[in-house]
């Protein structure tokens, strides 16, 4: 028996790239109710899903489409149906008129990434300059010995992490500032390592990319030797569309 691996939601006259092949190898399709059309592939039945070429075929999938301004609604990792029948009535019909709300949504945008980390030890070389208290309790312990000055560090600890906190806040601020003329939303991420500045998603109008890139330099230039900055992109729109279909990180 076959199940239905499925990417994502898109319009049933999306014009797919031939050929467009997804997990194992197997050609993407569309499955299709009215306005509607799932992005499917061929899953045996007793395959079994998880593997990292799994994963990544199912990135590349929706990321391909992303770069060709296909709109997509992107589907969590792992999602299968029995059958072409299952996925029309119970999947489309179902949800198709919140599915058609998502994808208006985000017609003619796209999803970029902008992700920050602090170069070398600057963000704490700042948190010394400007945080007396830092310096003060850093003083203290000079030349003390851990076991007699125990409780000062753990103290010393728990001030750098308060202000290396503050002042990722106010970074990531001031990046979202710079960039939010150019978006039409924006989401924060999880950031994905401690030295990481920011980690925000936006949602730009096509039309307004190249605005969007130069605001990025911009920051790049006025940050050069502190904040190294990384844009990932177009992305599909993880972080913009409604939750029936779920999110991926």
């Amino acid at each position: 028996m076959t199940n239905k691996y499925i990417y994502g939601v898109t319009h049933n006259t999306a014009d797919l790239p031939a050929p467009m092949l997804g997990i194992g190898g197997a050609p993407v399709t569309l499955v299709t109710h009215d306005r509607c059309g799932a992005l499917v592939s061929d899953l045996p039945a007793d395959r079994p899903l998880g593997t990292r070429d799994d994963l990544l075929s199912h990135e590349r999938v929706l990321e391909d489409l992303a770069r060709r301004r296909i709109p997509v609604l992107p589907f969590r990792f792992g999602a299968a149906m029995t059958g072409p029948q299952e996925i029309a009535d119970e999947l489309l019909a179902a949800n198709q008129d919140a599915f058609l709300a998502d994808l208006e949504q985000i017609r003619g945008r796209v999803e970029l990434v902008v992700k920050g980390r602090y170069e070398n030890d600057s963000a704490y070389l700042e948190v010394l300059r400007e945080e007396p208290a830092v310096l003060e309790l850093r003083e203290r312990i000079r030349g003390v010995p851990e076991e007699s000055s125990y409780d000062e560090r753990l103290r010393l600890g728990e001030v750098i992490a308060q202000a290396m906190a503050r002042k990722q806040a106010g970074d990531s601020d001031r990046l979202a500032a710079a960039l939010s003329p150019y978006a039409e939303q924006v989401a924060p991420r999880p950031p994905a390592r401690e030295d990481e500045v920011a980690n925000l998603a936006f949602l730009v109008e096509q039309g307004q990319e190249d605005g969007f890139e130069q605001a990025i330099e911009e920051l790049g230039r006025q940050w050069a030797g502190r904040v190294r900055l990384r844009l990932v992109g177009p992305l599909p729109p993880y972080d913009f569309v409604g939750s029936l279909q779920g999110r991926q990180s």
